[in-house]
């Protein structure tokens, strides 16, 4: 019963903060400041609002979370996010030492990967998933190993990276790939509960591009173009007419999540010039859907009913 009530207070607590705009996971997120299409600089999603983590921090100076069962939880995604924001924080020149907190979330990276070449993120959430990975993860952590390699092309970090992909793509029974007809997605939440998330699955997309980018490797560059190719058949899956949805299980995103699908799908139609004009008018008509109160007000109720019908189980500050 205590945990119970602990969980509750957490929940009310964040939601709260996302309400009122001052949680940290929800900072705005539009495309890159610094992001130069096949070039790696800038990362093509503005995350510069992570660099200011005031929080705890854990080996390495990296931050930990607080979660309902972990005091000092290290949670890969915020990790490499932070690691992201600091990165393009320092190439705008708005902060002195963003490289040296990339290189820091590198090492962390390269220590914490498992024998997989994985880094779990739900074990301690408890989340619904069949596996603790995430794919979302091994993206963002492909996006920052890949730029501490363009740093220190002498380290380990373009190997770990490698390692990194090859799970993403070959992780069988963990589920961090799911296909459906000619269409491949990358599973942020592997499983039933949260089916291909097109956040996550963005994001992991293009960890892999970036990959692709310092390596060289035509299969990694030829596999970032067929990913896209999934992305852009399966956008229709994700358009309820009036908004956007989170998944392709039809829950609704909310007004957080429906800016950001529209930000990721203007930097896609830069990345990948084959699908730009799907991306682009999906990007348009899902900024449509949010210029009409009446949509964001319906969008609004139905994310409050969804998240009422199915609470988190385990909650992060």
């Amino acid at each position: 019963m205590l945990l119970k009530l602990r969980r509750y207070a957490m929940r009310l607590k964040k939601w709260s903060r996302y309400a009122m705009g001052n949680s940290y996971q929800h900072v705005p997120q539009g495309i890159g400041r610094a992001f130069a299409p096949g070039k790696l600089e800038g990362y093509y999603n503005d995350l510069t609002g992570k660099a200011r983590w005031t929080g705890n921090t854990g080996r390495h100076g990296v931050p930990t979370v607080k979660t309902d069962t972990n005091p000092a939880y290290e949670m890969p995604i915020v990790i490499f996010q932070w690691a992201l924001g600091n990165w393009d924080s320092a190439l705008l020149g708005e902060i002195s030492d963003g490289r040296d907190r990339l290189m820091a979330a590198a090492r962390w990276a390269h220590e914490n990967m498992d024998e997989k070449g994985g880094w779990e993120c739900w074990r301690d959430l408890q989340r619904p998933t069949i596996s603790y990975y995430s794919a979302m993860a091994q993206g963002e952590g492909l996006s920052v190993l890949a730029r501490a390699a363009l740093i220190d092309p002498d380290g380990p970090w373009l190997a770990t990276a490698k390692r990194a992909y090859d799970f993403l793509l070959n992780s069988g029974r963990e589920g961090l790939t799911r296909q459906f007809g000619d269409i491949v997605a990358l599973e942020e939440y592997p499983g039933d509960s949260f089916p291909s998330v097109l956040n996550g699955w963005i994001f992991s997309l293009v960890g892999i591009y970036d990959l692709g980018i310092i390596s060289g490797d035509e299969g990694i560059q030829a596999k970032a173009k067929d990913l896209a190719g999934s992305v852009s058949k399966a956008l229709p899956l994700y358009d309820t007419g009036y908004w956007s949805t989170y998944d392709i299980g039809k829950n609704i995103t909310s007004p957080f999540y429906h800016d950001l699908h529209v930000a990721q799908l203007r930097a896609l139609a830069m990345l990948f010039p084959a699908q730009a004009d799907n991306f682009n008018r999906t990007a348009d008509r899902f900024e449509a859907y949010s210029m009409k109160r009446i949509n964001r007000a319906r969008a609004i109720v139905v994310k409050i009913c969804q998240k009422l019908a199915q609470p988190q189980v385990g909650e992060m500050e």
